[in-house]
């Protein structure tokens, strides 16, 4: 049952109506006698529909109870007028209503308008569905892209103010992310040193030892000690020690990590 609400000054359209329904599976569940009462019941009810006389007297004129239940409350309404050519029924054009019943009607019109607004209504409702099913993907999509943007946020912080110092070389030996520490022990800032080979801050002593352990990495193998000889920015010579591997994508190498506590 689809219950309706008949918002208008004149007794007998509301009483019409009433006769008019009483064979179909629609109720009149309240009448109001002024846009401002209409308004009132719409937002208190559980309607299905609204039949508003656009031109009923009253503080609040019927275009503007028609707007704000339409837009606030997305509740149906079907225009009634008895001024089939006038300035009403222009005004409601822009207000887009459900259907539009001139008066006097007949009991056939009354139950096409509102069965066609009904029909209406339930097929936007099922047109929405999808997308508000794709704005519910879009948002868990954001949400999850916020997550792990995050966890990259972390993971880089984490990096960045490790205790140890930590490189990443690309395969032909070019500098591509030091850490904190790693500027702070050697005297650079990462825009100095990026693109440089790591070979350039290894003390000349250490080259073939090092040069040896890079080869070995690059085959695949994880170098769990190795001891080296490097110059910071001022040409002070000191010794390192730590492990090295290789970032392995589908059985490729794709760059060196190096890790010294």
């Amino acid at each position: 049952m689809h219950g309706i609400v008949v918002a208008g000054d004149e007794v007998i359209i509301t009483l019409q109506v009433e006769e008019l329904l009483t064979s179909s599976d629609c109720e009149i569940v309240g009448n109001a006698s002024s846009m401002e009462e209409a308004v009132e019941m719409a937002k208190s009810l559980k309607l299905d529909l609204i039949l508003m006389d656009i031109a009923a007297s009253g503080k609040l004129e019927g275009i503007d109870a028609f707007r704000t239940i339409k837009e606030e409350l997305d509740i149906p309404v079907i225009s009634l007028s008895g001024y089939a050519d006038e300035r009403p029924v222009e005004r409601a054009k822009h207000v887009t209503p459900f259907g539009y019943i001139v008066k006097p009607f007949q009991g056939n019109e009354l139950k096409a308008a509102i069965e066609g607004a009904l029909s209406k209504r339930d097929l936007e409702e099922e047109l929405n569905k999808p997308d508000e099913q794709f704005k519910s993907e879009i948002t868990k999509r954001k949400q999850a892209e916020k997550a792990l943007q995050e966890c990259k946020e972390q993971y880089q912080d984490f990096l960045d103010n490790a205790k140890d110092l930590i490189q990443i070389v690309s395969l032909d030996s070019r500098l591509l992310y030091v850490n904190n520490a790693w500027e702070e022990t050697f005297g650079y800032r990462k825009e100095e040193i990026i693109g440089f080979s790591i070979f350039d801050f290894v003390h000349p002593d250490s080259q073939a030892h090092c040069m040896e352990a890079f080869q070995r990495v690059l085959a695949g193998e994880e170098v769990e000690s190795v001891e080296a000889e490097f110059l910071n920015k001022d040409g002070k010579r000191f010794t390192l020690e730590g492990n090295c591997n290789c970032k392995i994508v589908d059985g490729k190498a794709v760059f060196c990590r190096g890790d010294f506590p």
